[in-house]
This record gives structure tokens, sequence and C-alpha cells, in this order.
């Protein structure tokens, strides 16, 4: 019998139940056909991963899953183009998949879609939160020692806010996390002071090497004990020749993160 054809879409309207009598290849695509007509056009691919065949039954679950495997290809190819940018978490894709998809879609169907999506993409070792959130220590760590407030933004940002631990064993293994790491960084900026400036004011001084850590996402105390001991060394004199906190300025309160 030959099947007429329809042409409103993926499925068409009033479409037929029964068993599947055949499944015709229209190149990378296929037509399913159910009573002697076309009831479903979808790909090979989805069509053969929700189990379509000669002499199954042709129902609305069935139809249903044709659909979202449908849609799990296009978010396939989405995921594959924003992959090759940069590594993302899941969270970040996931978002990004379901505004891509959901125009015109059903919520619950891109939803189911995008999940098998990611989930295949994680088996297949393409979607891993820890490697993205190592990739995002390392990234940071490209402009200097990174502080706990520095990381969690970053982490935050990536959608990864809970993937701390891995990050912060890549700063280490980079060199970019602890206190070595901080007053490296420290000692650096106060020996381009004493070159740019020679040996001018040390309260300023200890305030634009306080500032510097501070946009790494160092605590404010934290910043001024760093930098006065740095700006101390560069100097060559004692931490008390350099003066008090107190010294350093009012913006430079204990809790506060430095800004500059």
């Amino acid at each position: 019998m030959d099947a007429s054809e329809n042409e409103d879409g993926l499925f068409g309207a009033g479409a037929e139940f029964g068993r599947v009598e055949g499944v015709r290849a229209r190149g990378a695509r296929v037509a399913i056909v159910v009573g002697g007509k076309v009831v479903a056009r979808a790909s090979a691919g989805a069509a053969a991963r929700a189990g379509v065949r000669e002499g199954v039954e042709w129902s609305g679950g069935l139809a249903r899953e044709v659909e979202i495997e449908e849609q799990a290809e296009r978010a396939r190819g989405r995921a594959m183009t924003l992959l090759s940018r940069s590594m993302r978490s899941e969270a970040d894709l996931r978002e990004r998949l379901e505004r891509a998809l959901e125009r015109g879609s059903d919520a619950d169907l891109v939803r189911e879609a995008v999940e098998r999506t990611i989930a295949r993409l994680r088996e297949a070792g393409l979607v891993d939160d820890d490697a993205a959130a190592r990739s995002v220590a390392r990234r940071l760590a490209r402009g200097g020692p990174v502080g706990e407030e520095l990381l969690e933004r970053g982490l935050d940002r990536a959608g990864l806010s809970g993937r701390g631990d891995a990050a912060r064993d890549e700063l280490d293994g980079e060199g970019a996390g602890g206190e070595d790491a901080l007053y490296a960084f420290a000692l650096s900026r106060a020996r381009r002071d004493v070159r740019q400036d020679g040996r001018g004011d040390a309260a300023a001084s200890v305030r634009r090497v306080a500032a510097a850590l501070g946009r790494r996402g160092i605590e404010a105390d934290e910043c001024v004990r760093i930098a006065r001991r740095a700006v101390a060394q560069a100097r060559g004199v004692s931490e008390h020749a350099i003066g008090s906190e107190h010294a350093i300025g009012p913006e430079h309160e204990s809790g506060d993160t430095l800004e500059a």
C-alpha cells in the first residue's frame, strides 16, 4: 500500500495509531508509516533511539519519545558548538540549551531532551564539572594569586558553586593559592614600587600593594598584614618602621575586601 504524504511537520494532524508498517529512509531522515499513512518524520538517529521499527505499536508515548530525541539532537548540536569554544558546567550548559530550544516547544519536552543530552555528554566525558572548576581556577590564576572571594565569584558565574575543592586543588598545583603565593605577589608589587618611587611614602606603598591583593579576592585585614610585611622586606626595614595598620587608611577596615 502506498503511504500518503503528510506535510504538517514532524507529526501530522489526526495521526493514526497502530503497528508501524514501515520506516522509510529519506536521506538522513525517515518517514514512519502507520495505516498506510506517514504519521511522522524524524531523523534516522532519533527514530532508532526512540525504538521505532517495523511491527512496534505506534502510540502517543512513542510519538513523544521520537520528538524528545529530535530535540535532543538539536541540543547536542548546540552543545558541541558551545563546548568547542570553552569548557562549560552542567548548569551553564543546561540553561543555554533550554533557552535555545524553548521557543515554540513544550517546556517539559525540552527539559527532558536537555537532560538526556547532558547525561550523554557526561558519559562521554565531554561535560565534567570538576574539570570545568579547574579550568576556572587556571584562568583566574593567570592574573596572580587567587583569594577565596575571587574564586567563589568565578565559580558562581560559571555555575560551579559546589566545586570549590577541585578548584582549590588546581590553585595549589598552579602555585596560586596559599600564603606563600600571596606573599610572593605582594613582594613583587612592593619591589616594583621601590624601583619606581624609590623609598618614598611607605604607607602609600602599603596601600597600593594591599589594594592589588584586594583585587585578587583577599580580605582587607589579610591584605594589609601581607602588604606591610612585603613593603618592609622590599625596603630592607622592619615592619615596625612602616607604621601601624591605623596609618594605612580608613578604607581598609578589617572584614572588607579591598577594591581599587
